[in-house]
């Protein structure tokens, strides 16, 4: 029972991690309008959600329907309280901002995925003993690597320049 309780927690963990996204590249495609950023946080957008999705499914199966099982087990995660370094408000703030520029964006958005690759690579290590967990958290590691590199490649296209974070 409480291996099944950590389950649902990191499940949900992931779930508000892919949330955060959502809202986060929304944002970003309200503000852009250099057609190709667009298609690229549409995008973003429907992978967030996709993530989104697949991830409440799984938390959906894993409780077999059990809302109380899921509640006692969220509120148990909760207690922990992780840090949930993506996505956090101060980014997003920041995206709302009329003077922020799409370099912002983009620069903004490969720090988030980059953070997002370290995070489900460390929470797939951790999670090494439990198959449904690492095998979770691996790939979504590998499609924040994917974004990632969708995001440099558009950047360097739109701008002419590499991220922010490569220059130095």
């Amino acid at each position: 029972m409480e291996k099944e309780k950590d389950l649902l927690g990191w499940i949900q963990y992931a779930i508000e991690i892919e949330v955060r996204g959502l809202v986060f590249y929304q944002e970003c495609l309200k503000k852009t309008h250099h057609p190709r950023a667009m298609d690229l946080f549409e995008y973003l957008v429907r992978a967030e959600t996709g993530h989104r999705k697949v991830l409440t499914e799984l938390l959906k199966a894993e409780s077999k329907g059990d809302v109380k099982l899921i509640k006692q087990s969220v509120d148990d995660f909760l207690k922990i309280r992780l840090p949930i370094p993506l996505f956090d408000k101060e980014s997003l703030e920041k995206m709302k901002k009329p003077e922020t520029t799409v370099m912002t964006m983009f620069n903004t958005a490969i720090k988030m995925e980059k953070i997002g690759i370290e995070l489900y690579t460390d929470l797939a290590k951790r999670n090494s003993s439990n198959t449904t967990l690492n095998k979770l958290f691996t790939r979504l590691a590998s499609d924040e690597k994917e974004h990632a590199r969708e995001l440099k490649d558009l950047g360097y296209f739109v701008f002419g320049v590499p991220p922010a974070d490569e220059m130095m």
